[in-house]
């Protein structure tokens, strides 16, 4: 099934594949973090520019509850300048397995093979890395708020086996920006099975994925391609009547 053209962003600099040419570089925070991200970006839609007029859309999962709705705010504002290239932010996805998994990927990823075709440099593939982290602010609340101000689609979703930022505590969070109810909580499906929850506020969709951890797709791959086909259609997870 064709959703979307996916483009995987590994932020920020030293995780992964990614890295500086200057070691001070290596001294980070969210806004240098949205500020790389949006550097990249621009640059990579110069080098593509079929892919300008396309409607364009964030995800990520843990912290990138902080990294993706920093650089959809950062987008909205150089969005401003009309002598740069203009993209078409239409709306966030943030995550507010197999227990062998990582194992799996550690693996892969150190292959040379595997880094040759992805262009990589010959480097010794790790999950996480040390950083100085220069900011990170107590809550993006105020920064979820501006982008619903601007229109912009907002998605939080929730695996509800997730021990890390277990379920009620994102229900906390988003309660906090008060926000109207439009949409009951209501079970939603998939394959005559409830594929998780759904809440609908004015400017949020808080959703659930039955059965997920912290890494959604990880788990639960089918209910996750259908809550983010959602997303990208801008419609609530399908009920049972659909």
């Amino acid at each position: 099934m064709t959703v979307a053209n996916v483009l995987f962003l590994e932020s920020p600099a030293g995780v992964g594949f990614s890295y500086a040419s200057k070691s001070f570089d290596y001294t980070m925070g969210d806004k240098q973090t949205a500020k790389d991200s949006y550097t990249f970006l621009i640059n990579w839609l110069e080098r593509f520019p079929e892919y300008k007029t396309r409607d364009f859309f964030i995800t990520g999962e843990s912290y990138a509850g902080h990294y993706v709705p920093q650089l959809a705010s950062l987008i909205l504002s150089q969005n401003k300048n009309t002598n740069r290239t203009i993209i078409n932010l239409r709306g966030i996805a943030v995550k507010h397995f197999d227990p062998c998994s990582s194992d799996y990927v550690l693996s892969y990823l150190n292959r040379a093979e595997v880094q040759e075709a992805l262009h990589a440099r010959n480097t010794s593939w790790e999950h996480c890395s040390g950083f100085d982290w220069t900011d990170s602010p107590i809550t993006i609340l105020p920064t979820i708020n501006q982008l619903i101000a601007n229109g912009i689609s907002v998605w939080i979703y929730s695996g509800d086996i997730d021990g890390m930022i277990p379920v009620t505590s994102t229900r906390y969070s988003v309660n906090k920006l008060k926000l109207p109810v439009e949409t009951a909580w209501r079970p939603w499906y998939y394959n005559k099975e409830v594929g998780g929850y759904v809440v609908g506020y004015k400017g949020v969709v808080l959703t659930t994925v039955r059965g997920a951890g912290h890494t959604v797709p990880s788990y639960q791959s089918e209910r996750a391609l259908v809550m983010i086909s959602s997303f990208l259609q801008g419609k609530l997870p399908p009920s049972f009547t659909e």
